[in-house]
């Protein structure tokens, strides 16, 4: 037994040492085998089968796509000149609200009219450059927001009898009324005359003027920028149409039932999540050390199908639909109004189209995002609030040039 034992421990001591006299130095195989998987002591890890995996091949593994955010401008909001900081830390925008003219009962000439009224306003307002222009972009949208609806109610009310039994009571029967016909889906379908769902919803119309500033600007974007928006908002003026600066909280309001048309955790009231989650408030902001706009915007995924041109936001799809060319110019409300039999609105009916049958969803508006800039122009958003806070100390613009493209990269309009 002993001789077997001493036979048995000779054979295996031997073979280890005629494996260890074979086997490379540690230096030398990691040389050879420095970007394929291997253990803790370097020797490679045998694979099931195919070509071994190398260490690049993993990290990309683990990498995460370009983010949405990143292509969204907005850095963050100025209170005290009312504008919205862009991505470049230089150039700004305004974004403000219009009360439409009233249109029920009108000719088609007084309509024609006032339709030239604003199109000569537009074009004295702004002024023109051949290279860095400036943009107005118009969207339009149906809501369904009872909240807002549910405010100007109140504010009808006698500030004496606002606290009185009855009135308490006739608005809490308003506000159960505006919530029934405010919820995805509406009361009931009309299969007769409209052919649609029987609910509530409100027209609006948002206005936003911005112009990228080229290499060595000259002057206070902002003060450029709101000299502007007043000349447009009294030529607008004369022709009926109110505007109304947005700030913050309704700018990130707006963005937010944009792209979470359908939160996962409120599906049916939508606008209870929008309040849990809305814009913190300009006090709170300026004391975050990292705050983004943009980022606090959305809060899933969106999803894009190459295939059939579709963004997805919280499962419902959205399509932009670009224009190239016009045979004649479209006449009063071609687009978002009330035409006669035979000539209805056509977005309107594309819409439906494009939305795969989810027309009738949560947020339905019918409304035209703008994206500004390309994706290679996207400094990081700590570098534009760097710009913007040595601007803000030294009195003057920060000297930045941006990159440059041609115009038709430079605005990419989905009309809506």
């Amino acid at each position: 037994m002993l001789d077997a034992l001493k036979t048995f421990f000779y054979h295996r001591d031997h073979r280890a040492s005629e494996e260890d006299a074979t086997r490379l130095p540690p230096s030398h195989h990691h040389e050879d085998h420095e970007d394929r998987v291997a253990d803790g002591n370097g020797t490679p890890v045998a694979q099931p089968r195919g070509k071994p995996l190398t260490w690049p091949e993993i990290k990309k593994a683990y990498q995460r796509g370009p983010s949405f955010t990143r292509f969204l401008p907005w850095v963050e909001y100025l209170p005290d000149s009312g504008c919205f900081l862009l991505e470049d830390g230089v150039s700004v925008g305004i974004a403000a609200e219009v009360t439409p003219i009233p249109t029920e009962g009108r000719s088609q000439d007084t309509l024609a009219g006032l339709r030239d009224q604003i199109e000569a306003t537009l074009q004295d307002a702004l002024p023109e450059y051949d290279s860095y222009p400036w943009v107005v972009q118009l969207y339009c949208r149906d809501e369904v927001d009872p909240a807002a609806e549910m405010a100007r109610v109140v504010q009808h009310a006698d500030p004496a009898l606002l606290d009185t039994a009855f009135t308490q009571a006739w608005l809490r029967s308003m506000e159960q009324h505006l919530q029934a016909i405010a919820k995805p889906g509406g009361l009931f379908q009309d299969d007769v005359v409209t052919r649609t769902d029987w609910r509530g919803q409100t027209r609006r119309v948002r206005l936003v003027l911005y112009r990228w500033l080229g290499p060595n600007p000259k002057g206070v974007p902002e003060e450029a920028t709101n000299q502007v928006y007043d000349r447009l908002a009294a030529g607008l003026e004369g022709t009926g149409l109110q505007l109304k600066k947005m700030n913050g909280a309704a700018f990130h309001r707006w963005m937010l039932t944009w792209f979470n048309p359908r939160p996962a955790t409120d599906p049916d009231t939508p606008h209870a999540f929008y309040d849990r989650v809305a814009y913190p408030g300009d006090d709170a902001v300026a004391g975050l050390p990292d705050y983004d706009f943009a980022e606090d915007l959305l809060y899933r995924s969106p999803r894009a199908d190459v295939d059939s041109g579709l963004w997805y936001f919280d499962g419902l799809p959205h399509r932009a639909i670009p224009v190239e060319a016009m045979r004649r110019a479209p006449d009063v409300g071609h687009l978002t109004g009330e035409m006669p039999p035979g000539r209805w609105a056509g977005v309107q009916r594309a819409y439906g189209r494009a939305a795969g049958g989810h027309r009738d969803g949560p947020h339905d508006g019918r409304h035209a995002p703008g994206r500004v800039g390309g994706p290679h122009q996207h400094p990081t958003r700590q570098g534009a609030r760097r710009q913007r806070a040595r601007h803000r100390g030294a009195g003057g613009l920060p000297n930045r040039t941006r990159h440059a493209e041609p115009e038709s990269q430079a605005l990419s309009v989905l009309p809506g």
